[in-house]
């Protein structure tokens, strides 16, 4: 290399050199989504009523997490396999050790991004309690073992393909700012529940900002489990 030529850039994470496919990947993935959502949803209603279950006694909250759980496989398979579809010759396995791609310096981000959300999610949550009540049947629902499972182990490896992944790799061709705004308000809304939809922001904010900043997947991932993993163990705790 000569004296004075430029030295070159270092080249961008392989996560962020991928091609990502247009608007109807996302929204297919979580049409994906509802639909496994209601398809486990009945099958699990009718196995309890040929198991002998009055109508009255259904055990809808246990059907209710099982399947959500289940639609959060489906939704984070079917966010793989899109992506792969849109970069031939890169097959699922090749993207899940993408996905799962992090550097030491990335740790550091995500403790800091912990130690800030935490505390600006526990005073929302108290801030807007009162005044936006939670429906008692979700509730009921996050409370069960299933979901709190989902939110551990799966939601953060699922959610994270289809929002920090599709969605963020889709409005990217925007530009970084489209991206993780918008990445940052579809991921909130999609929690459906006016209290849970606020109370997630700050969170949904930092994981988009890791997303821009490293230019990876797993940074994000690895906040979002830390953080439901924070929520779940607080909510044992609670009686």
């Amino acid at each position: 290399m000569l004296k004075n030529e430029p030295i070159p850039p270092p080249p961008a994470p392989a996560w962020q050199r991928l091609n990502w496919p247009g608007v109807w990947a996302p929204l297919a993935a979580f049409g994906a989504y509802l639909l496994a959502a209601l398809i486990f949803g009945v099958a699990g209603m009718t196995y309890a009523l040929s198991r002998g279950h009055p109508s009255d006694a259904l055990p809808k909250i246990t059907v209710l997490a099982w399947s959500n759980l289940g639609a959060l496989v489906v939704l984070g398979a079917v966010s793989l396999v899109l992506l792969a579809g849109a970069n031939p010759g890169r097959g699922p396995g090749v993207l899940a050790r993408l996905a799962g791609d992090i550097e030491r310096r990335d740790w550091l981000l995500v403790g800091v991004l912990f130690v800030a959300v935490v505390p600006a999610e526990l005073m929302l949550a108290i801030a807007l309690g009162g005044r936006i009540p939670m429906d008692p049947v979700l509730i009921e629902a996050l409370s069960h073992p299933a979901s709190k499972l989902g939110a551990v182990l799966v939601a953060p490896v699922s959610e994270e393909l289809w929002g920090r992944g599709l969605v963020y790799g889709t409005l990217s061709r925007w530009g970084p700012w489209v991206a993780l705004a918008g990445t940052t308000l579809i991921t909130s809304f999609i929690h459906l529940d006016p209290l849970h939809m606020l109370t997630v922001l700050p969170g949904m904010a930092a994981m988009s900002w890791l997303r821009f900043k490293t230019g990876r997947l797993a940074p994000s991932v690895a906040l979002h489990a830390a953080n439901n993993l924070f929520s779940v163990l607080g909510s044992s705790l609670v009686p």
